[in-house]
C-alpha cells in the first residue's frame, strides 16, 4: 500500500475478513484448500487479553458505566431507562441517578416466570400446571400495561393467582378486586387445595419477583438491543478469541451494520400485500411466529470505510489513533493470574499416573 510496507493484497483481505464478520482461520482453510497463497495466522491475530472485569456480570455493569459516562459527556438528555433485571446496574441507578425512571424489560420478567413455572412443570404430578405458562407469561404483558403505576402492574398480575383456581371476582388486592374479561369457556383450573396451587403462589410471589414486576416497562422494551445481540455474534462469535483491538473493531462494524439496516423496507408480494414468513423457535416447542420478511441488508457503508481508512492513512492520522487503541488495551492474561510451575505440574502429573 502507498507509503506502507503493507502488500495491498494482505491488507484487503485482512479488511475484508474484518468487515465480513468472518474467522481468519476459515477463510485461511479455504484458501489453502483451493492452492490459494494466503496471509498467516500472526499477521492477523495479536495475542489475546483480558478485560479489566472479573466475570461477564462485572463486566456488563462496567460497560454500563462507560455508557452513561459516554452519553452525558456528548450532552444527551434522557429521563427513562429500560434495563434487564442486572443487579448492580439497578442499584447504580438508584442510589446515582434518582431523578431517572427506571424500568425492567418484560422479556427478562417473561421469561423468568417460565422458567419457575416450567420448573414446577416437569416436578412429579404437578403436569397440570404446564397450560397454564404462557397464559401467565401473556397477563403480565397485559398488566405492563397500566402506565408505569407498580402497585396496579402488581395488583394485576397477582389477580392471575385467582383466575386459575376459577375465582374472578372479590380477589385479596383493592386496587385490582376482580378480573377485567367477559365470560369465558370452562377450562382445567387447578384447585386452590392441592400442592401444585401452593407452590405457583410460592413462585410467584417471591419478594425479588414482584419487585422487578413493580417496575415492568410499559413503554419500549430491550428487544432492540437483544437484535444488535444476534448482529454483533455474527460479526464476533462467543465460540472464537479475539484479541482486544479484534474485539473492539468487531464491535464498532457490528455497530454500523445494525444502524444501517435497523430500519428495512417489508417485501411486497404483486398486489402490494406485505410478505411474511413462517417460523418455528425451538423454544416456543412447534408453536409458530409469523414475521414480517424484509429486504436483503445493506452492506454500501463497507466502501465508505475503506476510503476512510486510505484517507486517515495518508493524512497520518492512523499512528494516532492506535496509540489510542494501545493506551485502551488491557494486560496480557499471563500477568493477571498467578502460574503453576512447571515442576509442580509434573510431578501432580506423575502422581496420579502413579
Amino acid at each position: 500500500m502507498e507509503g506502507t510496507k503493507i502488500a495491498a493484497g494482505n491488507f484487503l483481505l485482512s479488511f475484508a475478513t474484518l468487515v465480513a464478520g468472518a474467522s481468519i482461520s476459515k477463510v485461511q482453510r479455504v484458501l489453502r484448500h483451493m492452492g490459494v497463497a494466503c496471509i498467516s495466522l500472526s499477521t492477523f491475530f495479536r495475542h489475546q487479553k483480558r478485560n479489566e472485569a472479573g466475570s461477564s456480570q462485572a463486566m456488563e455493569y462496567m460497560a454500563f458505566q462507560h455508557c452513561m459516562e459516554y452519553i452525558n459527556n456528548c450532552g444527551i438528555t434522557y429521563d427513562t431507562l429500560v434495563t434487564d433485571r442486572h443487579t448492580s446496574i439497578a442499584k447504580h441507578i438508584r442510589e446515582n441517578l434518582k431523578e431517572v425512571k427506571h424500568y425492567f424489560d418484560l422479556w427478562h420478567l417473561r421469561k423468568k416466570i417460565r422458567k419457575v413455572l416450567s420448573k414446577i412443570g416437569k416436578e412429579n404430578d404437578c403436569e397440570e400446571v404446564q397450560p397454564w405458562i404462557r397464559p401467565c407469561e401473556n397477563h403480565l404483558s397485559w398488566s405492563a400495561t397500566s402506565f408505569g403505576d407498580g402497585r396496579v402492574i402488581l395488583a394485576k398480575f397477582v389477580s392471575f393467582l385467582g383466575h386459575i383456581v376459577d375465582k374472578h371476582k372479590n380477589l385479596d388486592d383493592p386496587i385490582f378486586d376482580s378480573c377485567a374479561h367477559g365470560d369465558i369457556e370452562h377450562r382445567e383450573w387447578l384447585n386452590d387445595k392441592c400442592v401444585v396451587y401452593e407452590k405457583v403462589c410460592k413462585a410467584l410471589g417471591n419478594k425479588r419477583l414482584k419487585k422487578g414486576i413493580q417496575k415492568a416497562s410499559p413503554l419500549s422494551q430491550t428487544s432492540c438491543v437483544e437484535g444488535f445481540h444476534s448482529v454483533l455474534n455474527q460479526f464476533a462469535p462467543k465460540m472464537i478469541a479475539y484479541s482486544y483491538p479484534g474485539m473492539y473493531i468487531r464491535h464498532i462494524i457490528a455497530a454500523v451494520h445494525f444502524n444501517h439496516n435497523l430500519n428495512r423496507k417489508v417485501v411486497t408480494n404483486s398486489d402490494d400485500s406485505e410478505q411474511l414468513v413462517v417460523v418455528y423457535p425451538k423454544f416456543k416447542n412447534g408453536e409458530a411466529t409469523i414475521r414480517d420478511v424484509k429486504v436483503a441488508a445493506n452492506f454500501c457503508y463497507v466502501e465508505e470505510m475503506y476510503q476512510t481508512f486510505l484517507d486517515a492513512q495518508r493524512k497520518g492520522d492512523l499512528e494516532e489513533e492506535k496509540d489510542k487503541l494501545k493506551k485502551m488495551t488491557p494486560e496480557p492474561i499471563n500477568t493477571m493470574l498467578t502460574k503453576q510451575p512447571r515442576d509442580e505440574a509434573i510431578k501432580k502429573r506423575k502422581e496420579k499416573k502413579g
